[in-house]
């Protein structure tokens, strides 16, 4: 088993156990990590289309992609991120709640 000691831990360190288990290269877990943040970045301006228009969601998008953390992660070979394409659904799904009323 993966021994992972960063918050969240448990559910992270399940997640890096089966990327290991598809691959055990940290070149592929990396790879994995940096694939998913650029899943997360492509899909703020299809998913946020609905709250901002396609303009608004294009900017968001531009500014997510510039901001000197999301680099710093995106670049970071040690430990990498995989939260950014979690928090943009978390976003998406909040702003749906709240824009249907709660239903």
């Amino acid at each position: 088993m993966y021994h992972l000691a960063r918050v969240p831990g448990g559910v992270m360190a399940y997640f890096f156990w089966a990327l290991q288990a598809v691959n055990p290269s940290t070149s592929f877990i990396h790879e994995a990590a940096v694939t998913m943040n650029a899943i997360g970045l492509l899909l703020i301006p299809v998913l946020f289309r609905r709250f901002l228009g396609w303009t608004g969601a294009f900017a968001v998008a531009a500014f997510y992609a510039g901001a000197l953390v999301v680099l710093e992660e995106l670049w970071k070979f040690w430990n990498p991120s995989l939260t950014p394409l979690f928090t943009v659904l978390i976003w998406w799904c909040l702003l749906a709640y709240v824009e249907d009323g709660g239903r």
